[in-house]
């Protein structure tokens, strides 16, 4: 299975909107590949249409459970890779 990166948009003391729920949260989650590429995806919507990009973490769950993907931390898959068998 792939491996996605998704990355977190914080703004010290400031709110924004997740792109699907609409709720006001601290912080939003954006995929892409490197936190620069997620910092500026998130700052030119702001420019671009206003529209909220990113999603709140209940939001970025729900769709990646929908579309088939497991949320694991980083230590929990290196856990994995250690414990399969070596070909």
């Amino acid at each position: 299975m792939a491996k996605l990166k998704m990355f977190e948009v914080d703004r010290e003391n400031e709110y924004k909107k997740c792109g699907c729920c609409n709720w006001e949260v601290s912080k939003v989650y954006l995929m892409a590949t490197t936190q620069e590429e997620a910092d500026r995806l998130f700052n030119e919507s702001e420019i671009e249409d206003g529209e909220p990009r990113g999603l709140c973490g209940d939001c970025m769950c729900a769709l990646l459970a929908e579309t088939g993907y497991t949320i694991e931390t980083e230590s929990a898959w290196s856990q994995r890779k250690k414990e399969q068998p070596q070909n």
